[in-house]
């Protein structure tokens, strides 16, 4: 996906979730809303109302009460007719027992007989009886018809002479009150009396008729004096209503202001509609302001993706040119940035490429020098073993108890020695991670021996005892490279030697553990390890014992013996306490083909016999023509075919002198070391390959190029055989035996 695009969906997205959920929740709730708006306003505009008819009804009672004290001096109140017509009061009166008028005072209308209506007084007769039981104050009757058969609702009171005061009001107050409240298309007031019929309502033949609605929920709450906000069936409009309502306490009349549910619910639709729409806008608008903000910033950053991609590429010269209208300040910092570190990356690649060309070449000396270095080494050490391999092989001279303990200590330091020399090969491999390793199955007691071997004369010199606790025992088959193996025990050796107190105590241990391995433990009593050193044991560097400087160690570090032990598949670890010693283990993985111990011992026996009788193995007179500079070497391999009765031995010091003795006698077999004077080893097997009288003469490599790469060069190059030096003597007499036994004629 496109930055621009990420960027504009994210803005996008970002606007939609306020927006949507906001729309969403208006959706849902317009509804609700607007109900309970509606309720609230309903509710409002009944308790005004109903304060406007307390008001009235006070103001009602106030003029009837003054007019009737002043029945008999109603001339003497100026403005008493005005302040009664303007309250809507037809006329007030007093009674006698017979209906009779006894006193008058007119308003907006006088009665027209003297008696008053006898229907009017029939339809008064529980409002009469409660003001005859209550002289001194005054009730408002329900709505009804006086003598012309118009509403009208009359005030009553007993007064001390016996008679009874009355009032006629007409409902024009009510009406006026009623309809100033419109809203809708139906909404509207409506107010009936303490009995529950109208006295106002938006229907004028309810009003005439004096509308009996006691039988509406609404008005059935408000004859029972209850006020709030409820919904109901109206017969008036057919249809259910959301009515506010409220009662006048002092006289029972009801006020409610009803509206459709309806108009409620298109008001809502609306509401909703409008709300949409406004979402919608603004989603168009967030949308176009995202497109054009992702394209101010994923511009730049595209044009900074296309120079870092020339950069990658080599071009140095690419710099980003943005323009900085309208460009955020952090983009125009980025591109002054970018710019630099172009520069500044083009100063250092000049720097770097001289100095990579420096590590090639030095590289390449390094190289060289370690090549030479494992050729000088092993040249004079091919001598040394090899000669004191004859010592020990002589059967002519044979050597005493002592000679032959010094020719065992000759081999097995030499060969350690030559392991170091390995070690220091292959030192690049082993930071690399690339250890080259050759597994096979190897006896647990051979590497403990080997191993315990070399260290003791360590051991004895520093005056540490050395405990085989493992000696006796049937030890298994192991999995392993013996020479990383014996590298990591000797390591492990040297540090609980040279770590040790005076006369103390080595022991070496083994025993099978979970998982099919063999744990080998070095225990040692001396100084142990502090606390605070044990977690960088195992970092590269780290050195056992330096802050006491005490001696160095054996050329291989914990942090490679732990390299050492995870390639071979196995755990290494260890516990200590200062002052009281340390105990190393390693586990090793067991071998799958373990073997009787009985039938190893057998098999041992064979192959001395076997040695034992190499000298007689050639019954044919053969000739070998051996190639080599160095006359130790010569020397050694003199003695060795001195060794074979039916072997001539023919020697040339360079390839040219070999090359005319190979073509002029025709040997049977040809050693050559591959570092020659003049024409090397390589370039001689080729020329011997490409002569007809040479060409199928057996030709064994024998040099100190001894790295894996030098071995498959060399036998992919045509030897017949490739052995290193160090010579092993038993193995260069077996590759001469078997290199012979091939030939069924002499050549």
């Amino acid at each position: 996906m496109k930055l621009r695009t990420l960027i504009f969906v994210a803005l996008v997205a970002v606007s939609i979730l306020p927006v949507g959920i906001l729309a969403f929740w208006q959706y849902k709730t317009a509804y609700d809303n607007e109900f309970s708006i509606v309720e609230n306003q309903h509710k409002v505009i009944s308790r005004n109302l109903a304060i406007a008819l307390e008001r009235y009804a006070t103001d009602l009672r106030s003029a009837f009460q003054l007019a009737v004290t002043n029945l008999d001096h109603r001339h003497k109140i100026d403005g008493l007719e005005q302040n009664l017509s303007e309250l809507y009061f037809k006329h007030v009166c007093s009674i006698d027992a017979g209906g009779n008028i006894q006193r008058l005072q007119c308003a907006l209308a006088c009665p027209q007989n003297p008696r008053f209506s006898q229907s009017v007084l029939a339809s008064l007769s529980a409002t009469r009886n409660e003001a005859t039981a209550n002289p001194g104050r005054t009730f408002f009757s329900p709505i009804t018809f006086n003598p012309a058969g118009d509403p009208a609702i009359y005030l009553l009171r007993k007064l001390e002479d016996g008679n009874i005061a009355i009032g006629e009001v007409a409902p024009d107050y009510f009406i006026e009150l009623q309809q100033a409240v419109a809203f809708g298309e139906k909404g509207h007031a409506a107010i009936v009396d303490q009995e529950g019929r109208v006295i106002a309502h938006p229907r004028k033949s309810w009003m005439a008729s004096i509308k009996d609605l006691s039988a509406v929920s609404v008005v059935q709450q408000m004859m029972n004096g209850e006020n709030g906000v409820t919904r109901f069936y109206s017969p008036a409009v057919e249809t259910d209503m959301v009515a506010g309502f409220n009662v006048v306490a002092a006289t029972g009349w009801g006020v409610m202001v009803p509206q459709p549910q309806v108009e409620i619910f298109q008001h809502a639709k609306r509401v909703s509609r409008v709300a949409l729409t406004i979402a919608m806008l603004g989603l168009c608008v967030a949308a176009f302001l995202g497109w054009w903000i992702s394209g101010i910033i994923s511009r730049p950053m595209q044009l900074l993706a296309d120079a870092a991609q020339s950069v990658a590429r080599g071009d140095l010269s690419s710099k980003v040119d943005l323009d900085d209208k309208l460009r955020p300040v952090e983009m125009l910092k980025l591109q002054g940035s970018f710019n630099q570190m172009i520069d500044d990356v083009s100063r250092k690649n000049t720097v770097l490429v001289n100095l990579a060309h420096e590590a090639v070449i030095s590289s390449n000396h390094k190289s060289a020098f370690i090549s030479s270095l494992n050729h000088e080494l092993r040249t004079p050490m091919n001598a040394v073993l090899g000669f004191a391999q004859m010592l020990e092989i002589n059967e002519n001279e044979p050597l005493s108890e002592n000679q032959k303990s010094s020719v065992e200590h000759i081999l097995r330091n030499g060969n350690h020695l030559l392991e170091l020399i390995d070690q220091m090969l292959e030192l690049n491999k082993i930071e690399a991670g690339t250890l080259p390793l050759n597994m096979e199955d190897i006896p647990a007691r051979d590497v403990l021996d080997e191993s315990l071997y070399l260290i003791q004369a360590r051991a004895n010199t520093d005056h540490i005892e050395i405990i085989d606790n493992t000696g006796g025992e049937a030890l298994p088959l192991l999995w392993t490279d013996s020479t990383r193996l014996i590298q990591v025990l000797l390591n492990l050796l040297s540090n609980a030697v040279k770590y040790n107190r005076e006369h103390g105590r080595v022991s070496l241990a083994c025993r099978e553990v979970h998982g099919g391995l063999l744990r080998i433990s070095v225990i040692d009593n001396g100084l142990g390890i502090a606390a605070e050193l044990q977690d960088k044991l195992f970092q590269p560097f780290e050195r056992l014992g330096h802050e006491l400087g005490q001696v160095d160690g054996t050329g291989i570090g914990l942090s490679i013996t732990q390299q050492i032990v995870e390639k071979l598949g196995g755990h290494i670890g260890f516990e200590s306490e200062q002052g009281r010693g340390s105990h190393f283990w390693v586990d090793i993985p067991l071998s799958n083909k373990q073997i009787d111990p009985d039938d190893a011992s057998e098999e041992l026996v064979d192959d001395e016999e076997g040695a034992a009788e190499r000298a007689d193995a050639t019954s044919t007179s053969r000739t070998l023509l051996y190639i080599e500079d160095n006359p130790d070497n010569l020397h050694l391999v003199e003695a060795i075919i001195d060794q074979y009765k039916n072997l001539h031995l023919l020697s040339a010091p360079n390839a040219l002198i070999g090359y005319d003795l190979a073509t002029s006698k025709k040997p049977d077999l040809i050693l050559m070391d591959v570092n020659l004077p003049g024409m090397n080893g390589l370039q001689a097997m080729k020329r011997l390959r490409n002569t007809p009288e040479t060409r199928l003469i057996p030709i064994i490599a024998l040099t100190s190029n001894s790295t894996p790469q030098n071995i498959e060069a060399g036998l992919n190059a045509g030897f017949d055989g490739y052995l290193t030096k160090p010579i092993v003597v038993s193995e260069l007499m077996k590759a001469i035996q078997k290199t012979l036994d091939n030939i069924t004629d002499p050549i």
